[in-house]
């Protein structure tokens, strides 16, 4: 965030300005007597929970137990060599374990074969088959997303109906099968209480060894959002299939039940990786609802082996034949916003604008598009603080609150989303009134910086937050170096230390913490477009050789000590034909990389050693 005091509001006349703020500040002022009570009602109105959201101490202990007398019934699948999440028993007597359609694609990859391991057992069983649920929607080589049961159809697109079953083979006893939830509380889960036990890499850290066996973890939260595939909580209830929790968690949880305190499974868990884009990482935690399960067994007839609790002509199957328009709406969309993306980093603010606008026209639900829209207008302020005008840097801070507050409440929980949003509350209330603290938004960034599990990402854009609170610029150094500290690749970060040494007259460390910006910023643009020239699926914008330039040049100023730009670099070796140092950099990277996305780097090596360059 920038020294609010380094946008001089105050060349325009008082009355215009207070004007712009009655016009572009709404949330500001609403939010000033209570914040976190602001907040709360703020997500209550989108079909959102606050990010903090925990069950009771008394739900925990419900979980607790739940989750002890389950146990035995949840499994580790896949395959030594191509990877791993989790299963659980649906039918002891036909041997039908549940999971995701992405885990059962490891089947697939690994040539028909597929393992199963109990928890707390060495026990290892065959899987027989698979089936996928015909809502499937899959990313193809070429951006497409369709509609595929079938693995070479390319990669499950996990705002789907990612779900499958497996059959165990073999005559050995299962362990009981789980209980899934009835329609009435399937159909009735937001802010509830919820449980989810597997094996997330950063307890199961590889596939267990002959004699070896596997231990689940448990982890509870609540449900913060349901929606259906396309972010939507405003459609039939038949149609929100999609949900948002707020438990923490990694790759190697994918197909692990998700249960309510008295033990019914509500949905399965299929997306806990965070992504990163650039110098920025988003965590994602996402499951698909159970009735989705029930769709597969009636589409597949399986329903006669384990009866469902709802008739099946209520299931709609015949939405599944053919293709969803707005899938193909989705993937120009994600085009337009990659578009922006680059457009913004040149300093193409107007032309990102209509890129953005564009993507949100297609998919207005897309929380993306509203973060780097959101970035844009940010973007807009800082490299032109000195040249706008008053009126326009006002709207463009208010803009800027528009969309992060869009962004987070439709991905409630995601707390650097939250963090963003309040960053840029910060800084609107400064460029609105620069001659005042505002500490009326300190709890909002110490709940934040103090709530269990928040990446060191979202604890940063906190901690920049609340200098902005401070009025004394000697008061606000020790913030934002306590969020350089934890994030030290951020140029934001230093941009805003050095308006503060500027004002305290401390001009060395300012010209210094202003240069190293500079070179962060540089190197951010390098690896963006060296991940477009290694990774892009159109070869006419591939080029290997300035692939590596590029990302070396940021793995450079970077000291080589910052993983997603050694993941851009091991990309572009690969890329370049360089596959020997494409995997030693991919090593590098997943050493540094935080648990939740050492799964994602760890699949890109295994492209690698497989003599493949990765697209994107």
């Amino acid at each position: 965030m920038q020294d609010s005091r380094q946008i001089d509001v105050r060349r325009a006349p008082r009355i215009a300005w207070l004007a712009l703020a009655m016009l572009w500040l709404p949330t500001v002022a609403a939010w000033a007597d209570d914040p976190i009570k602001r907040l709360e009602e703020r997500s209550s109105e989108a079909g959102s929970v606050p990010v903090w959201s925990q069950p009771s101490d008394e739900a925990v202990a419900s979980l607790s137990q739940r989750a002890r007398n389950i146990k035995a019934s949840i499994f580790i699948i896949g395959h030594p060599k191509h990877g791993y999440g989790t299963g659980f028993v649906i039918s002891q007597e036909h041997r039908l374990l549940a999971t995701n359609a992405h885990v059962a694609d490891i089947m697939h990859a690994a040539g028909g074969h597929m393992l199963a391991i109990g928890n707390g057992s060495d026990d290892v069983y065959k899987i027989k088959q698979a089936w996928h649920h015909p809502g499937v929607v899959r990313e193809s080589e070429f951006g497409e997303y369709l509609r595929s049961q079938h693995p070479s159809a390319g990669a499950v697109f996990a705002r789907s109906a990612d779900v499958a079953v497996l059959e165990v083979d073999g005559d050995e006893e299962l362990p009981p099968a789980l209980e899934l939830a009835t329609p009435a509380q399937v159909f009735d889960l937001f802010a509830l209480p919820v449980g989810m036990i597997g094996f997330p890499g950063h307890d199961t850290e590889q596939w267990p060894g002959v004699g070896e066996s596997a231990a689940a973890t448990f982890r509870q939260g609540v449900i913060s959002r349901v929606t259906d595939f396309f972010n939507d909580a405003g459609v039939s209830v038949n149609d929100r299939q999609f949900l948002q929790h707020s438990m923490l968690s990694w790759g190697g949880f994918s197909g692990s039940p998700i249960f309510l305190p008295d033990g019914r499974v509500v949905g399965l868990h299929n997306s806990g990786r965070s992504v990163t884009s650039g110098d920025r990482s988003v965590s994602l935690a996402y499951g698909v609802r159970a009735d989705c399960l029930w769709e597969l067994l009636a589409y597949h007839q399986l329903d006669t082996k384990l009866p469902i609790p709802v008739n099946r002509d209520d299931l709609r199957l015949t939405r599944f034949e053919g293709e969803d328009p707005r899938l193909a709406q989705f993937a120009q969309a994600v085009g337009h916003v990659t578009r922006g993306r680059l457009l913004t980093a040149a300093g193409k603010h107007a032309e990102a604008g209509r890129a953005f606008k564009e993507a949100l026209a297609l998919a207005p639900n897309y929380g993306l598009a509203h973060t780097y829209k959101a970035a844009n207008h940010n973007s807009y302020v800082i490299r032109n603080q000195n040249r706008a005008s008053a009126e326009t840097l006002l709207k463009q801070w208010a803009l800027e609150v528009e969309h992060r507050e869009k962004a987070y409440l439709l991905n409630p929980n995601d707390p650097l989303l939250l963090a963003r949003l309040v960053n840029a509350q910060v800084g609107l209330a400064g460029a609105q009134n620069p001659s005042a603290a505002h500490p009326d938004l300190r709890p909002i960034c110490l709940r934040i910086i103090e709530t269990p599990g928040v990446s060191d990402d979202a604890r940063a854009q906190a901690y920049i937050a609340l200098a902005g609170t401070y009025w004394y610029a000697r008061e606000r150094v020790p913030f934002a170096t306590a969020a350089i500290e934890l994030t030290p690749f951020t140029a934001i970060f230093y941009e805003s230390r050095a308006s503060m040494y500027r004002v305290t007259g401390q001009s060395s460390a300012a010209s210094a913490d202003a240069q190293r910006a500079a070179d962060l910023r540089q190197a951010y643009g390098d690896s963006m477009l060296a991940w477009q020239l290694a990774t892009a699926r159109d070869e006419n914008y591939r080029d290997g050789d300035e692939a590596v330039r590029l990302a070396t040049s940021a793995c450079r100023t970077t000291n080589y000590r910052y993983w997603p730009y050694l993941d851009t670099l091991a990309a572009a070796y690969a890329e370049a034909g360089n596959f020997e140092e494409a995997i030693r950099q991919a090593n590098r990277a997943y050493e540094l990389a935080p648990e939740g996305q050492k799964s994602d780097v760890a699949a890109r090596r295994r492209v690698y050693q497989e003599g493949r360059p990765y697209r994107g």
